[in-house]
C-alpha cells in the first residue's frame, strides 16, 4: 500500500505565522493561541458537526473513540484518516524516565490534526489538561528540564528519494519527521534522544518505518544536528534537509484550487536580490523566486522555492480557493515571460500546477461567480462642512467616511484621555477638487479604456498617471486657510505649528462588509510648511529631538542594507527617512497624497474584485495630532456578541513600529489573549513577545490590560446599543497607541471582517 495518500504539510512554520499568533519559529507550538485559532485557521470540524465552542471539553473516552487519538499508524489509510486539511499529523514520544499520564502514556500517540491543529489545542480537549495553558505546554513539551512528552509532526514526500535507503532497493518517498524544540538555544536533543524517538516511531509506523528522516528546524536545532549526524546515522537516524526533499518535487502545491488573473512576474535578479514588490490585489497571479513575507489575498502563487503551508497567506489561499503552489522549474518556462502583465488560468491539484493564457472575458466570469457579496455604496457628495468628532456618529459615513464616523463614536463611548481629538474632511470636499481640476473627467476616462481593464500594464500606468496629477493639482482658493481654523478649534492653537495626521476615510472600508484595511495612505502635515512662503526643507515642525532619532535610524539602517544587500525592502525605508529629513510635509501636500491613494493600484483591485461601483467611492479625511515617540501602537481584536469563544487579541509594536501595516518584514510583533469583561482581563495568555525586546519583556501589564478591557467594555456596550442596536454586535477591530506620555489612545475601530 502507498502512503501517496498522506499529503501532507511541512511542519516547521515561518516567523509571520508567529507575528500572527500561531507558532514561533523554533517551535511552532510555543506561541500558539489555541483561543484565538478561528484568525489563523479554518472553522475546526469539531465545532462545524454541532459542538459548542464554549462546551466543556471531551472526556478522554470520548477523544480515543472518535478517533482523536491513534497509537499506531498501520497503514496510510491511517494517516490520512488523521491528517489536517494541510495533511499534516502530529505526534507524541515519551520521554525516556519520565512519568507521561494516560491516554499518552503509550510509545506514540497520534493526535487528529484535522480536529485540533496545535498539540496545546488537543492537549486541553483531554480532560486531564483541559486547564493547561501555553507555560504549562512548553514546560511539558520543550523544556529540557521539565519535558515529559516529546512533540513533533509528520509530512509525507511522495517523490523525494530516502537518503540511506536499504541495499538493493530503492526508496521512493520520505516520511520527515520534524521535532519541536526550544528555539532560543537551550539544550538540543541528545543523539541517543532522537535515536529513541525515532525508534519508537518505527515500532508505530510499520508502513512507513522505511522512510523515516528526521527533517531539522532551522537555526540552533540543524546547527545542533548537523555536528552529530554522522553519530546518528550509525544509531540508524538519517537526516535530510528541505532542499533535498524539494529536489525531487515537480509541484508542491499548498492550496488546491482554480482561478484567473493578472500574471505579475517578481524576475529574480543576478546578484540574488529581487526587484521592488508591485502593488499586488486580489485578481492577480504573482509569480516570485519565494512567497514575499507580507502579501495581500491574490488569485493565485506560484514560488520557485518552497513555502511554508501554515502561512497565514496559503490558509486565506485555502479559504478562498486559491491555488498556491511552489514549481522549482518556473523560471525556466518560455510561456512565463509572454504572460507577465496578461490574463491567465491557473489550476492546482495534487502535484500538478497549470498557467495558461485566457481571456479577460472568462476570468471576468469567474469573478462574478466567485465574488462575495458587496455592500451598496451611497456616498453624500452634498454635505461640505468641517466637522469635529465630537458632531459625528457612525450614521454620517456616507458624508464623512466610515473612519471619521466612528471616530466620532469613540468620543460618545471613552473617557477624554482615551478618545483623539480633531475633525473630518468630507467627501464633498474631494469631490470638487477633482472636478474644479478636470480630474473626475479623467476618471472616467480610465473607467470606460477597455485596455485598463485588459492590460495590467496599462492599467498601471494610468492609476499612476492619475495619483501624479491630483497630487500637483491646485487645491481650491481658501482651503488651507479653513483648515487651519478648524484645527485651531478642535486641536487648540498649536496646532498651527505641530505635526497632524491625516488619515483616509473613504466610503470604501470601515464597512461591514468590506474592511478595505491598509488598502489607502495615511500622511503627516505641517500647516507651517505651507504659509512659510518657500518650498525648502526641512519641515518646520521637526523637532531637534525627532531629527536626531531619524538619523540615527538612517544609519542603521544603511549599515544593515550594506551587509544584508538582498534586503531589497531596506532602500525604501532609507528613502522615507531621506524624505522625512529633508523635505517640507505641508498639509496641502498631505491631503491630496490621502485622496490620490483611493487610486491606487491595490485599492481599484480590490474594489472591483467586490464589486463596489468606482463611481461612488469618495474620500474623506480624519485629522488629528500625530504621534511622536509612542510607546507602542496596537491593534484588538474582539469577538462578536454572542460567540461561542469571547477572547480578545492584542497584538502590539513598541517604537512606532506598526503591527497593522509593518515596514519591515523580519519583525515579530508582542501577542497577548484574554478574556474581556466589565471588571477587566481575566486568563491571560502571552502567547509570543516581540521580536524588538528582550525575552520576557512584555509590552502590557496584567493591569494595563484590566483596565484596557474595561473600555473596550464601554466601547462595546455603546455600539451595541447605538450602531448595532437592530443587530448583534459584530467583531472589532481597533488601533490604538500609548503615547510618549504613557496614555492610551484609541485611534480607530471598526468591524471586523471574518475569513471567507
Amino acid at each position: 500500500m502507498s502512503a501517496r495518500s498522506g499529503a501532507v504539510a511541512w511542519a516547521v512554520l515561518l516567523p509571520l505565522w508567529a507575528a500572527l499568533g500561531c507558532g514561533d519559529e523554533g517551535a511552532p507550538e510555543s506561541a500558539s493561541d489555541p483561543s484565538a485559532r478561528s484568525a489563523c485557521l479554518p472553522a475546526l470540524r469539531a465545532a462545524d458537526a454541532g459542538g459548542d465552542a464554549g462546551a466543556e471539553p471531551a472526556s478522554d473516552a470520548s477523544v480515543v473513540d472518535a478517533p482523536q487519538l491513534l497509537h499506531e499508524l498501520a497503514s496510510a489509510a491511517d494517516f490520512a484518516a488523521l491528517a489536517s486539511a494541510a495533511g499534516e499529523v502530529k505526534f507524541f514520544v515519551p520521554v525516556a524516565g519520565a512519568s507521561a499520564p494516560p491516554p499518552l502514556d503509550a510509545p506514540c500517540s497520534f493526535q487528529n490534526t484535522g480536529d485540533f491543529p496545535y498539540h496545546l489545542q488537543f492537549l486541553q480537549s483531554l480532560g486531564l489538561y483541559r486547564d493547561l495553558d501555553l507555560a504549562g505546554y512548553e514546560a511539558l513539551t520543550t523544556s529540557p528540564e521539565a519535558r515529559q512528552l516529546w512533540a513533533g509532526a509528520l509530512r509525507f514526500w511522495p517523490v523525494a528519494p530516502h537518503p540511506s535507503p536499504p541495499k538493493g532497493a530503492a526508496v521512493l518517498g520520505v516520511l520527515s519527521v520534524a521535532l519541536y524544540t526550544s528555539p532560543s538555544g537551550d539544550e538540543q536533543p541528545s543523539a541517543e534522544q532522537l535515536a529513541a524517538i525515532h525508534g519508537a516511531l518505527v515500532e508505530c509506523l510499520p508502513y512507513a518505518s522505511e522512510r523515516l528522516a528526521l527533517l531539522p528546524a532551522p537555526g540552533v536545532q540543524a546547527a545542533a544536528v548537523a555536528e552529530m549526524q554522522a553519530e546518528l546515522g550509525a544509531l540508524g537516524v538519517f537526516v535530510i534537509e528541505l532542499a533535498e526533499l524539494a529536489t525531487g518535487l515537480g509541484a508542491e502545491v499548498y492550496s488546491q484550487g482554480e482561478s484567473y488573473g493578472f500574471v505579475r512576474v517578481l524576475w529574480p535578479r543576478e546578484d540574488g536580490g529581487v526587484g521592488p514588490q508591485p502593488e499586488l490585489g486580489p485578481r492577480d497571479i504573482l509569480v516570485a523566486d519565494n512567497a514575499p513575507p507580507e502579501l495581500p489575498t491574490l488569485a493565485g502563487l506560484i514560488s520557485r522555492r518552497p513555502q511554508s503551508p501554515g502561512s497565514h497567506l496559503n490558509l486565506r489561499m485555502m479559504e478562498r480557493g486559491a491555488p498556491s503552489a511552489s514549481l522549482p522549474t518556473i523560471f525556466d518556462s518560455a510561456l512565463l515571460q509572454q504572460l507577465d502583465g496578461l490574463v491567465a488560468h491557473i489550476y492546482t491539484e495534487d502535484q500538478d500546477v497549470r498557467l495558461e493564457a485566457a481571456s479577460l472575458q472568462a476570468a471576468e466570469a469567474h469573478w462574478r461567480r466567485t465574488r462575495p457579496p458587496a455592500p451598496a455604496l451611497q456616498p453624500d457628495f452634498t454635505l461640505e462642512a468641517l466637522a469635529d468628532f465630537a458632531a459625528l456618529r457612525a450614521s454620517d459615513g456616507a458624508a464623512y467616511g466610515q473612519k471619521a464616523a466612528y471616530l466620532g463614536e469613540l468620543q460618545r463611548a471613552l473617557p477624554a484621555a482615551q478618545r483623539p481629538a480633531g475633525f473630518a474632511i468630507p467627501l464633498a470636499r474631494y469631490q470638487r477638487f477633482m472636478i474644479d481640476n478636470g480630474l473626475q473627467t479623467q476618471v472616467e476616462a480610465l473607467l470606460e479604456d477597455p485596455e485598463v481593464r485588459r492590460d495590467g500594464s496599462v492599467r498601471r500606468s494610468r492609476l499612476s498617471q492619475l495619483r501624479d496629477a491630483i497630487e500637483h493639482a491646485p487645491l481650491p482658493a481658501g482651503l488651507l486657510d479653513e483648515l487651519r481654523g478648524q484645527a485651531r478649534d478642535s486641536l487648540g492653537r498649536a496646532a498651527a505649528g505641530a505635526w497632524l495626521r491625516l488619515r483616509s476615510s473613504s466610503n470604501a472600508e470601515d464597512l461591514a462588509g468590506f474592511s478595505g484595511a491598509g488598502l489607502y495612505d495615511s500622511q503627516s502635515g505641517c500647516f507651517a510648511d505651507d504659509f512659510d512662503a518657500d518650498a525648502l526643507g526641512p519641515s518646520a515642525c521637526l523637532g531637534a529631538e525627532e531629527r536626531a532619532a531619524l538619523e540615527a535610524e538612517l544609519g542603521v539602517l544603511r549599515a544593515e542594507l550594506a551587509e544584508h544587500p538582498e534586503r531589497a525592502w531596506l532602500a525604501e525605508l532609507i528613502d522615507d527617512r531621506l524624505d522625512a529629513l529633508g523635505r517640507e510635509r505641508g498639509v496641502a501636500r498631505a491631503l491630496r497624497r490621502v485622496w490620490a491613494s483611493l487610486w491606487s493600484e491595490r485599492a481599484f483591485e480590490d474594489r472591483q474584485w467586490r464589486g463596489l461601483d468606482p463611481r461612488a467611492v469618495g474620500m474623506g479625511v480624519a485629522v488629528h495630532r500625530r504621534f511622536v515617540f509612542e510607546q507602542l501602537d496596537a491593534v484588538l481584536q474582539t469577538p462578536a456578541a454572542g460567540a461561542g469563544d469571547g477572547r480578545y487579541r492584542l497584538i502590539s509594536q513598541p517604537d512606532g513600529h506598526s503591527p497593522v501595516r509593518p515596514e519591515r518584514p523580519d519583525l515579530r510583533p508582542e501577542v497577548l489573549s484574554f478574556e474581556g469583561t466589565e471588571s477587566g482581563a481575566r486568563s491571560v495568555q502571552r502567547v509570543a513577545g516581540s521580536s524588538l525586546l528582550e525575552a520576557g519583556q512584555w509590552l502590557w501589564s496584567d493591569a494595563q490590560l484590566s483596565e484596557l478591557a474595561q473600555w473596550v467594555f464601554a466601547l462595546r456596550q455603546h455600539l451595541a446599543g447605538e450602531v448595532f442596536c437592530s443587530q448583534p454586535l459584530p467583531a472589532l477591530e481597533i488601533e490604538l497607541e500609548r503615547d510618549a506620555g504613557g496614555i492610551v489612545v484609541f485611534k480607530q475601530v471598526r468591524p471586523r471582517v471574518q475569513t471567507q
